[in-house]
């Protein structure tokens, strides 16, 4: 089972994880997240933001 954590900084980024803590992916967001849950299958996460947006990101490759 691929384990992941995405966890959202003070300073506006999103930052993806692996198992290990190396990080496999990171950007910065135009706005505010307030809220970041990964999704319950593991095939992505929601993102919810300041001004009321939510987005969903796909990690990119399906689960195994």
């Amino acid at each position: 089972m691929l384990k992941r954590l995405v966890a959202s900084t003070v300073e506006k980024g999103l930052i993806w994880l692996d198992s290990d803590g190396e990080i496999l992916w990171f950007c910065e967001t135009p706005e505010e997240t307030v809220s970041v849950r990964c999704d319950p299958l593991g095939t992505g996460f929601v993102c919810g933001f300041d001004s009321g947006r939510i987005v969903r990101l796909d990690w990119g490759y399906p689960v195994s």
